[in-house]
């Protein structure tokens, strides 16, 4: 149980993570830095479906990842500072 508990919470820092440092460290532009998020989920979603295969749980393992990568993107578009 530990070891599924510390997946999602690897999941979880590295997307908003690569989102954090993408657009606010690095200045990035919202396209760059979702082009940064996105290719963040396509690696986290490889190392899934080669550790578990293309089956049922790579697939559930892939889609749980969504949530995440989507709350990433949105904290990218969300506009941080209104002066």
């Amino acid at each position: 149980m530990s070891f599924a508990i510390t997946a999602v919470v690897v999941v979880w820092v590295v997307l908003f993570g690569a989102a954090y440092l993408a657009r606010t460290v690095g200045g990035l532009s919202k396209r760059r830095s979702a082009a940064v998020v996105m290719g963040s989920y396509l690696g986290l979603s490889t190392l899934a479906l080669a550790w578990f295969g293309l089956n049922r749980t790579g697939l559930l393992s892939v889609g749980g990842m969504l949530l995440p990568c989507v709350a990433a993107l949105g904290m990218i578009c969300y506009p941080t500072s209104r002066l």
